[in-house]
């Protein structure tokens, strides 16, 4: 496959034409192309082809689409009058662009002129019918027969480029190694952004193998190596004859110095697949036993009818009797897990804060932000903390007087209007807009839709323009909802739609720390206390060092605790064989593992829902399920739309057993940080699993459900940085859980931990996996997560976290552990950081050596290696290092320097030296030494490395008198240089 004119070179190899043919084609068109007038552009937009083309729709044959690089990124090309005001009405809108450096606007209308003289070449060469399969650009599918006529390369020219479409077939044609050939690495970013649920490639490349062939800082051997290594790394024969045949090789003489014993083995951090390890003390394994815990009675069948002589009446019961047996064995068979792997939130009352006065005078330079809400608690807080600005929805920015304006919750553009306007200190901002959000029992789907704007959508607008203001003391942020928690056990969750804000919430705390942000859910019941509690919440100094996840009750102050689950209670479920159970995402990885398990446990009629018809793998499961006797109906429909759901369940209700159990599965990823995120990109990530569930609850909730099963994940309780989209549509479907309990129906939401080759692990890169087992937690085998479901599906819980973890790393490794993780944290007072410590005990004149040390040591953990002295001066991003590690790289120094910094750190100090110096400097007030002193410094601190104590003293003594006198001046020089710093 190529891309514009690499669709050339693609043809060339697949045998449509010669290289002679293909190098006259291309030759002529870009002659007839240069010899057009110039006044053409072409500009690269952050959105979607669909926003693009309604905004161009009024430039008729000016303006075209040229290239459909990515959902989300679009070129439009055409004459530079009309692209100048289609960019500002882009930019107006939000939309980010970029200029591209081109010549001529190609794949639009300004190429028409040259279309007939080149229809007259192409007509004169020769074509034939490609060797190999080659993706077609022009229509996005597989080439047809017309790529080997002319008019086919006519239409290339001015057809704009289907990258994306090309890409999802090769996707769908189970494509998972893709290389790039060319000088810059460029489409193999555009690519994965085509596929945010691509394949994975085996367990070490979850999201494919995408290999650069030439990198514009790099020795081009050298990557292709590289490029080499890792396919070899991932399992793929080499021909390594082949690779050597012109490179002969010559022997070497070894050093016969000692080796620093650095290892760089590739380790295997795979999690062992122990499904059937049993909590039992006999725990030995027979063939029987392994039969029995898999539930495989095909297999027991023929075991037991090579050891005993059965008559064909027995043979006829054997079947029966097995399954009667393996169910009744797996319900004792309690995997070490289920018992270890199993958490629970719950809210602990703790004291309640009095009402105290707050330190904001009415003559304070200091401010608070309100983000009013229009059932009067910001004006209540305003009477409380005087210099307060209060912030309105509206259609657009005004300022209606000096305290009060209204933004467009849906404008970005206007919460950095509203943030540059005002020039005094911001002390801290309060976030009431989710309140007026609509209650459960009102919620319509367009009103849940509007709700997340205002609340999710507002805050990650909010969080963008404070990071462009560049405080130098980052304001609190406090999110307040009400009713969105499940405190105590006649919590109602009227505010179920707020719920997603407490996902957001907990990702704003691990990516930007500096704003010590506070999530507080108010009273839905009793109104009258909920002010005056927030305020003294607020104005307590207990709020800067404590509590950041806290809840109101009849008049209780209570704080959100992560615990082992304890209170099982168990239930009696039995899967029917008269039943239709229902899976969304069930052409998915985990859907189809979901599907397997009811299979085992006695389902005989499944629906699998999915946005797209089953691939080949996923029609091999079903096949293997139908087999096994079971009705398996795959319907493609997009559970985000009401319509559709209620069609879904028409169908099921009409040719199906009744409905009596959901098993909720879809969902889609897109990780980033925070500061690089759209909210379109929140909309799409919050369809399936925000509109998805409210679509499916309010359809079946007269339906006599057995279960309604809500996958969940872990990253809206751990708050993982990069994920505020799935975090905050995760807590959702947490959320409706709790709320249909209270309207005594069945639910049950699971945060899951990762599961191992399926699912959302296939969707990120495989650095999300090594950094997920740095911090001490494992992925969860597909045989483990349908043993822990089947479980789970015994137990009246309401909400269950399935963690893999080992506590002591992940508390080591954590930059920002809130009270929250009490109940697996020591209680050691704070102590200064051990950095911190050493950096005090350690000489003047070695500190700013000792900085640089720290930052590429804690640079290199990040990256999960070493660096070189030569790394130490080049870029983070040509390191390989990405936004959501520069996120873990500034965690790490906040922790270690024990301060706050910037949110661009890494991008405004994008290297180890640049950044050593800056925190050095700014932050630990240690100047860098004279290049001479740091000289002698470095050259002196390199033979302590080196030497031994014994060593130096020795060389002493073989120094002349002067030599010695010499070595002296130069430490007194550097002890000098010591004090003055």
């Amino acid at each position: 496959m190529g891309h514009s004119v690499g669709e050339y070179v693609a043809a060339c190899v697949a045998g449509v034409f010669s290289l002679e043919e293909g190098l006259k084609l291309i030759a002529h068109r870009g002659k007839l192309m240069q010899q057009l007038p110039s006044g053409g552009e072409m500009v690269s937009a952050m959105a979607s082809v669909e926003k693009v083309k309604s905004i161009i729709a009024d430039y008729g044959d000016k303006v075209a689409i040229a290239a459909i690089n990515s959902p989300q990124s679009t070129v439009i090309s055409g004459a530079s009058k009309d692209i100048k005001t289609i960019v500002e009405a882009l930019t107006k809108q939000g939309i980010k662009t970029k200029q591209l450096q081109v010549s001529h606007a190609f794949h639009s209308p300004l190429m028409t002129p040259m279309l007939k003289e080149f229809e007259q070449l192409a007509n004169s060469i020769t074509y034939n019918q490609p060797q190999i399969p080659i993706i077609s650009n022009v229509t996005g599918n597989l080439a047809a027969e017309n790529i080997n006529t002319a008019q086919y390369w006519v239409n290339h020219i001015i057809q704009p480029v289907q990258f994306a479409k090309s890409m999802e077939t090769l996707h769908e044609l189970e494509y998972e190694i893709f290389v790039e050939i060319g000088p810059k690495p460029i489409l193999l970013g555009m690519g994965r952004e085509c596929l945010p649920e691509s394949t994975g490639f085996r367990e070490r490349q979850p999201n494919g193998l995408w290999l650069a062939s030439v990198r514009p800082a790099m020795n081009e051997w050298q990557q292709l190596l590289t490029s080499l290594g890792e396919l070899y790394e991932a399992g793929i024969t080499i021909d390594w004859a082949g690779v050597h045949r012109d490179y002969p090789g010559n022997k070497v003489i070894l050093p016969n110095y000692p080796f620093q014993r650095e290892r760089y083995w590739i380790e295997s951090t795979a999690t062992p697949d122990r499904p059937n390890e049993n909590s039992s003390p006999e725990n030995s394994q027979t063939p029987i036993t392994n039969l029995l815990n898999r539930g495989n009675t095909e297999e027991l069948m023929e075991l037991l009818q090579k050891a005993g002589n059965f008559s064909e009446e027995q043979k006829k019961l054997l079947p029966e009797i097995l399954a009667a047996l393996v169910k009744e064995h797996q319900q004792h068979l309690v995997p070490k897990e289920n018992q270890e792997w199993c958490y629970e939130l719950v809210w602990q009352q703790q004291e309640r804060i009095q009402e105290i006065a707050p330190k904001d005078s009415q003559n304070s330079p200091e401010t608070w932000l309100l983000f009013a809400d229009k059932q009067g608690i910001a004006q209540e807080l305003k009477e409380v903390f005087k210099n307060c600005i209060l912030v309105f929805p509206g259609e657009g920015y005004q300022q209606r007087s000096a305290q009060e304006f209204t933004i467009n919750p849906s404008n970005s553009q206007d919460f950095d209007r509203l943030l540059q306007s005002n020039q005094i200190p911001i002390k801290g901002i309060v976030y009431l807009w989710s309140l007026d959000a609509v209650e459960a029992k009102d919620l319509t789907g367009a009103e849940l839709e509007i709700a997340s704007q205002i609340g999710c959508g507002g805050v990650l607008f909010l969080i963008q323009s404070i990071a462009k203001q560049g405080y130098s003391q980052s304001p609190s942020l406090w999110l307040v909802t009400k009713g969105a928690q499940p405190v105590g056990e006649t919590s109602k969750l009227t505010g179920v739609a707020q719920s997603t804000l407490w996902g957001l919430g907990r990702v704003i705390n691990n990516e930007h720390p500096e704003l010590n942000c506070r999530l507080v859910d108010l009273d839905p019941e009793n109104d009258r206390n909920n002010a005056q509690s927030l305020g003294a919440e607020i104005s307590s100094d207990r709020a800067k060092n404590s509590e950041n996840q806290i809840a109101f009750r009849n008049g209780k102050r209570y704080v959100n605790r992560i615990i082992k689950q304890q209170k099982i209670v168990k239930q009696s479920l039995n899967i029917k064989a008269d039943a239709t159970y229902l899976i969304t995402g069930g052409m998915g990885g985990i859907g189809l593992s979901v599907a397997q398990s009811l299979v085992e446990q006695g389902a005989k009629h499944l629906v699998l829902v999915g946005r797209s018809l089953p691939k080949e793998r996923a029609k091999a499961t079903i096949n293997q399920l139908e087999e096994m006797g079971t009705q398996v109906i795959a319907i493609q429909a997009d559970i985000s739309i009401e319509a559709e759901v209620a069609s879904l369940l028409n169908q099921i209700n009409t040719i199906m057993p009744p409905l009596k159990g959901i098993i909720h599965a879809a969902g889609v990823v897109d990780n980033r940080r925070i500061l690089e995120h759209q909210w379109e990109l929140f909309a799409k990530v919050f369809a399936p699993k925000v509109s998805g569930t409210w679509n499916l609850h309010r359809l079946t909730q007269d339906l006599a459900l057995d279960f309604f099963v809500l996958f969940s994940s872990i990253s809206c309780i751990l708050g993982s940085a990069g994920t505020a989209n799935y975090a905050a549509a995760n807590a959702f479907l947490d959320g409706m859980a709790h709320y249909r309990s209270s309207l005594n129906l069945p639910g049950l939401s699971i945060n899951w931990g990762a599961w191992s080759d399926v699912g959302m692990i296939e969707k990120v890169d495989r650095r999300e996996v090594e950094r997920l087992q740095t911090m001490g937690i494992s992925l969860i085998a597909p045989q483990q997560g349908k043993a822990m479901l089947k479980q789970l599906l015994t137990q009246t819980s309401r909400q269950v976290t399935v963690l893999p973890i080992n506590w002591s790393v992940f508390v080591k490794q954590s930059t920002n552990l809130s009270p929250f993780f009490a109940n697996f944290t020591s209680a050691k007072p704070i102590q200064k950081s051990e950095f911190l410590a050493q950096l005090e005990a350690t000489k003047v004149d070695r500190r700013y050596q000792l900085v640089i040390d720290h930052v590429t040591e804690q640079v290199g953990q990040v990256l999960g290696r070493k660096l070189s002295t030569a790394e130490l001066e080049q870029g983070f991003f040509e390191l390989g290092m990405d936004s959501l590690m520069a996120v873990e790289l500034r965690n790490r120094l906040q922790k270690s320097l024990a301060c706050s910094l910037p949110a661009t750190l890494s991008f405004d100090y994008p290297n180890v030296k640049v950044l050593a110096d800056y925190l050095a400097k700014d932050y630990l007030s240690i100047d860098k030494p004279s290049d001479t002193a740091y000289a002698t410094l470095r050259e002196r601190t390199n033979q302590d490395i080196s030497q031994s104590n014994s060593d130096l003293l020795t060389d002493l003594d073989e120094l002349s008198e002067s030599e010695i006198e010499q070595l002296l001046a130069e430490e007194l020089a550097l002890i000098d240089e010591g004090k003055k710093q």
